[in-house]
C-alpha cells in the first residue's frame, strides 16, 4: 500500500492541473443563451437562442464576426424594457438583460435607470464583466446593454437634435453612458487589459454609436478593443464624411425611416460601417432571400414574414413633408423642435389637441411658402388613417395576424431584424450594397406590364381592385404606381385603352436620403392602341413609343425642389386650406362621432328606463315610448357643433351660417310642434310662432343687430302675452317686473357702452325681457327657467358682437341660447332638455272603478 501513496499523490497533481484546461477549454466552446424579448409583431414576449463564444472576443473588434451580430442583438434585445406581464409578475425591469448576461457568465452586473420613471433625461443600461483568456493574453471583457424599446419618455430625447456635430439627445445619453463606464470600471477595481462590448437597438442604437466612438478615442480602449454592433441606428454626427471607426459595425433596414433621422438631407450620417438589409424597393432577389427570413420570422413572431412597399412609400412622403417644411436643422431647432417636445410631454388627449394646435399657428407651418407641403403632410396622414379603416392603398397588405403598430412600422421591429440576422450565416449573402429604385405614376385609362431581364412579372389594369396579389405595382389615387428596383434591367410597357392623356410622373430615389435625385413628367397624347415603352438599363433610361404620338418631356433636377414637386403632380390636395384647418377638421369629426356614441348609449338607457317603469306600474301601461324630441335634441347638438367649427375656423358666407341656424330652427319647431300635438291649445301654438320668431331673430343678427333684436323683443312679447293669457300678473310681480327692469337699465348705463343709438333699443329689449323673466316665474319649471336663460342669452349675445368677444364667450352665449329655446319649445312635449327625462304628477280619481290617470306635466 505505501508503493501505491506517491502515484496516488503524482495522480492527485495531475487531476488538479488537467480539470481546469478542460474547463477553459468547455468555456470556448458555442453555447446557446436564452434571449426574452418583447415583440412588437405579436404583442407577446418570445425566445430566442443566440450563440456565444467567449473565443470571438479575442479577435480585433474591427473584424466584422456575423456571429458576434447575432449575440449582440441578443443583448440589444434583452436590454428592452419587459412587457406589462413580467412586470405584473413583480420581475425588474432589467430582469430579461440580467439572465442573459448571467447565462453567459458576466458578473457584478450593475442597472441604472431601469428603477426610475423614463425620462428625456435618462437612459437605462446594464454593465457586467468576466475575465477571458489566461495568462499575458487574458484581459477584461466589460458589456454594455443599453435599453432601446419601452423606455417611454426617454423617446423626447429623440426630438432633441440642436444644430451642434451631434443630435442633442443622443449625445447628452451617449455622454451619461461613457461616464458610467468608467465609473463602473473603477467601483469594481478593474485593472489589467480591458476590451469593451455594447450594444443597442434604435435610439440605444444611436447611443452605442455615439459611445463606441467616444470610447475608442478614449485613452483606456482603442478600436482594436471596443466592439460595437448596432441595430436600426439612427443618424449620429453631422457631417457627410465623419471619421472612420473600423470596429463600429451598423446593421440598418434601408427602408426603415428611424435609421433615416435625422435627416441625411440635413447633413447627418453615423460613425462606422453600416450594412444593409435587403427590402423589396432595392434588391430584385428579395423575395428569394425572404424565404430564409420568413423561417425565422414565423418562429419568433408566429406570424409570416410580410412586405408592404406602400407603406415605406407613405412613410416617405410624410419625412420628404417635413424636409420641406424644414429644410435645415436650424430651421427644425428653432420652429419645431420644442414644440414637437412638449407634444410628447403630456399625453392626454386634451394636451395633445392644444399643442397640435399650437403647431399649427407655428408660422412655419402656416405660410406661403410651406401651406403645400403642411397641407400634404396632414393629407398622408390622413390617408394612412383612412387606409386603416378602408384596408386600401397603404394598408392593403395589412396583417391581420400582426399588431397595428408592427403594420405600420413593420420595417423598425426587432424582430423583422433578427429573421434577416439570423437567417444568414454568411454575410456576403445577406447584406446589400444596392440603394437606387425608381417609383412612377400613371394617369389615364392603360394597361400597365412590368418585365425584369425580358421575363414577364406583372399585369395591372386601370381600376383593377384585387391588389393583394401584386408586389410591384398598387394604386395610388386613381394613378396606377410601379416600383422599378434598379439593380437589374427592367422594361416598363403601358398601354393606352382610349384616346386620351396620359401623364407619366416617375422619380429616382434613394435610401437613406428623401429628395428624390430627379423626377419627370411624361404627358403624352395616346390613341387606343399606342404603347410606351420605359427601359432602364444599369443606370439608364430608354423611352420607345409604339405608335403616332407625341410625348411632352419635363425634367426637374434640383433636389431642393424634386421632393415638393412630385408631391404636387402625384398627391391630391385642398390649396386654400391650413395644417390648422386639417387638424380642427378631424377634431370636429372626433367631437361630431363622440356625441353621436353618448346620444345612442343615452337613447337606449332612455328606453330602458322606461320600459323599466311601465313594467313596474310607475307609469301606464299604454304609454309608448316616443324619441322624437331627444333624436331632434342630439341633431341640434351636432348642427350647433358644425356651426361653431365653421364658424371659428373659417369665414363662412353669410349664408351657410343662416342655413344652419335655419336648421337648427326647424328642428327646434319640430319639438315645439310635438307638444302641440298632444296638447292642440292657444299656449303651445302660440309657443310654436315664439320659436319662429326667436329663429329669426337668431338668423337676423348675422346681418343686422337693429332686426335680431326687433325680433327678440317681438318673441318676448308674444310669451308675455301667452304666459298672462294661462296666469294673470299681481301687483307684487308688476312691481318686480319695474324694478328688475331699472336695476338692469341702470347697470347698461353704467357700462359705459359706446352703442349710440342702439341703447333705446337696448333698453326695449331689457324692459321686454324682464317682463318674460317675470310672467314665467309661475309656470313649469322648464318655462320659468328657459325663458331666464333666454333673456340672459340675448344679452350675451348682443355683448359679443359689440364688444368683439372672443370664440368661448361666443360659442357659450349660443349654446345657452339654444338650451333655452329648446326648454321653452319642450313645454308641450313632457321632456326637459338637456335632461332628457320625462314627467309625470298624479291627478285625482275621475272614474269610479277608482282608475288613476296620469297628466304628463
Amino acid at each position: 500500500m505505501k508503493r501505491f501513496l506517491p502515484w496516488l499523490f503524482v495522480l492527485f497533481l495531475l487531476f488538479n492541473q488537467v480539470i481546469p484546461v478542460y474547463a477553459a477549454e468547455d468555456t470556448d466552446e458555442t453555447i446557446d443563451l436564452i434571449d426574452t424579448f418583447y415583440a412588437t409583431t405579436s404583442g407577446k414576449d418570445h425566445s430566442l437562442n443566440v450563440p456565444f463564444n467567449r473565443s470571438w472576443f479575442q479577435n480585433d473588434a474591427r473584424v466584422y464576426n456575423h456571429n458576434l451580430a447575432k449575440l449582440s442583438l441578443g443583448l440589444a434585445t434583452s436590454a428592452f424594457r419587459p412587457s406589462k406581464r413580467i412586470l405584473r409578475e413583480k420581475r425588474s425591469a432589467d430582469y430579461n438583460v440580467r439572465s442573459f448576461l448571467d447565462q453567459a457568465g458576466f458578473a457584478d452586473l450593475r442597472s441604472d435607470d431601469y428603477d426610475k420613471a423614463p425620462s428625456m433625461y435618462t437612459v437605462s443600461t446594464v454593465m457586467g464583466h468576466q475575465t477571458i483568456g489566461k495568462g499575458d493574453d487574458a484581459f477584461e471583457l466589460i458589456s454594455v446593454g443599453i435599453c432601446g424599446q419601452g423606455y417611454m419618455d426617454e423617446w423626447e430625447s429623440n426630438l432633441t437634435v440642436g444644430t451642434g456635430r451631434h443630435p442633442e439627445g443622443f449625445y447628452n445619453a451617449a455622454h451619461l453612458v461613457y461616464d458610467r463606464v468608467f465609473g463602473y470600471i473603477s467601483e469594481n477595481h478593474i485593472k489589467g487589459k480591458k476590451k469593451i462590448w455594447i450594444s443597442g437597438f434604435s435610439r440605444a442604437a444611436a447611443v452605442s454609436n455615439i459611445t463606441a466612438s467616444l470610447l475608442s478615442d478614449s485613452d483606456f480602449f482603442s478600436q482594436e478593443s471596443v466592439f460595437a454592433y448596432t441595430f436600426a441606428t439612427p443618424n449620429t454626427v453631422r457631417s457627410t464624411t465623419p471619421k472612420l471607426y473600423e470596429n463600429i459595425f451598423n446593421i440598418c433596414g434601408k427602408m426603415d425611416p428611424v435609421t433615416n433621422v435625422p435627416f441625411a438631407d440635413w447633413g447627418y450620417s453615423r460613425y462606422g460601417i453600416t450594412y444593409f438589409t435587403p427590402t423589396m424597393e432595392t434588391d430584385s432577389d428579395f423575395w428569394e432571400k425572404r424565404v430564409k427570413a420568413d423561417r425565422v420570422y414565423k418562429e419568433i413572431s408566429g406570424v409570416s414574414y410580410w412586405a408592404n412597399p406602400d407603406m415605406n412609400s407613405q412613410l416617405r412622403v410624410l419625412m420628404d413633408c417635413m424636409i420641406s417644411i424644414c429644410p435645415d436643422v436650424e430651421t427644425y431647432t428653432e420652429q419645431l423642435q420644442h414644440q414637437l417636445i412638449s407634444l410628447w410631454e403630456k399625453h392626454d388627449w386634451v394636451s395633445i389637441m392644444q399643442r397640435l394646435l399650437e403647431m399649427g399657428d407655428n408660422p412655419i407651418m402656416d405660410n406661403d411658402e410651406n401651406r403645400v407641403a403642411a397641407n400634404i403632410l396632414m393629407n398622408q396622414i390622413s390617408y394612412l388613417i383612412m387606409d386603416y379603416f378602408s384596408s386600401e392603398n397603404s394598408f392593403r397588405r395589412f396583417n391581420p395576424h400582426a399588431s397595428v403598430s408592427s403594420n405600420f412600422l413593420q420595417t423598425h421591429t426587432p424582430e423583422l431584424y433578427i429573421s434577416w440576422i439570423f437567417s444568414a450565416d454568411d454575410p456576403a449573402e445577406l447584406y446589400t450594397d444596392f440603394s437606387e429604385y425608381t417609383l412612377i405614376y400613371v394617369q389615364g385609362d392603360t394597361d400597365i406590364s412590368i418585365s425584369r431581364d425580358h421575363m414577364a412579372l406583372e399585369k395591372m389594369t386601370s381600376g383593377e381592385k384585387n391588389l393583394r396579389s401584386y408586389h410591384y405595382m398598387s394604386v395610388r389615387d386613381d394613378k396606377i404606381s410601379v416600383l422599378v428596383p434598379r439593380d437589374r434591367d427592367y422594361n416598363i410597357s403601358i398601354t393606352s385603352n382610349s384616346d386620351q392623356d396620359v401623364v407619366i410622373y416617375e422619380a429616382k430615389l434613394q435610401t437613406g436620403r428623401h429628395a428624390p435625385d430627379e423626377t419627370m413628367t411624361y404627358t403624352s397624347d395616346m390613341k387606343t392602341g399606342d404603347v410606351m415603352n420605359i427601359g432602364y438599363e444599369g443606370g439608364s433610361r430608354v423611352l420607345a413609343p409604339e405608335g403616332s404620338f407625341e410625348t411632352s418631356i419635363q425634367v426637374k433636377k434640383e433636389a431642393s425642389e424634386t421632393g415638393i414637386d412630385l408631391l404636387l403632380y402625384v398627391y391630391s390636395y385642398p390649396d386654400d386650406v391650413t395644417w390648422r384647418d386639417i387638424f380642427l377638421s378631424f377634431l370636429i369629426l372626433a367631437v361630431l362621432a363622440i356625441t353621436t356614441v353618448v346620444f345612442i348609449i343615452t337613447l337606449l338607457s332612455l328606453w330602458v328606463r322606461h320600459r323599466y317603469k311601465r313594467s313596474q306600474g310607475y307609469i301606464p301601461k299604454d304609454l309608448k315610448f316616443r324619441p322624437l324630441p331627444i333624436i331632434c335634441f342630439f341633431m341640434i347638438q351636432q348642427v350647433f357643433l358644425t356651426k361653431e367649427f365653421f364658424t371659428a375656423l373659417y369665414e363662412p358666407s353669410v349664408e351657410l351660417i343662416n342655413h344652419l341656424k335655419i336648421i337648427i330652427g326647424i328642428l327646434i319647431l319640430i319639438i315645439a310642434f310635438y307638444g302641440y300635438r298632444r296638447k292642440k291649445d292657444h299656449f303651445h301654438r302660440n309657443i310654436m310662432f315664439a320659436v319662429i320668431l326667436l329663429t329669426g331673430a337668431d338668423v337676423m343678427m348675422t346681418t343686422s343687430i337693429v332686426a335680431g333684436a326687433c325680433l327678440y323683443i317681438a318673441a318676448y312679447i308674444l310669451l308675455c302675452v301667452n304666459f298672462v293669457l294661462e296666469d294673470r300678473l299681481g301687483i307684487l310681480r308688476i312691481l318686480i317686473w319695474i324694478a328688475l327692469s331699472a336695476a338692469l337699465i341702470f347697470g347698461m348705463m353704467q357700462m359705459e357702452l359706446d352703442i349710440g343709438n342702439l341703447q333705446y333699443l337696448a333698453m326695449a329689449y331689457i324692459i321686454t325681457g324682464a317682463a318674460l323673466v317675470v310672467t314665467a316665474f309661475t309656470h313649469s319649471s322648464r318655462t320659468s327657467r328657459g325663458s331666464i336663460l333666454l333673456f340672459i342669452a340675448g344679452i350675451l349675445i348682443v355683448l359679443n358682437i359689440v364688444q368683439e368677444s372672443g370664440t368661448l364667450m361666443h360659442i357659450a352665449s349660443a349654446a345657452l341660447h339654444y338650451i333655452a329655446v329648446c326648454m321653452l319649445a319642450s313645454t308641450g312635449s313632457g321632456y326637459i332638455l338637456p335632461k332628457l327625462y320625462l314627467e309625470y304628477v298624479p291627478v285625482p280619481e275621475k272614474s269610479s272603478a277608482g282608475a288613476h290617470e296620469v297628466q304628463k306635466v
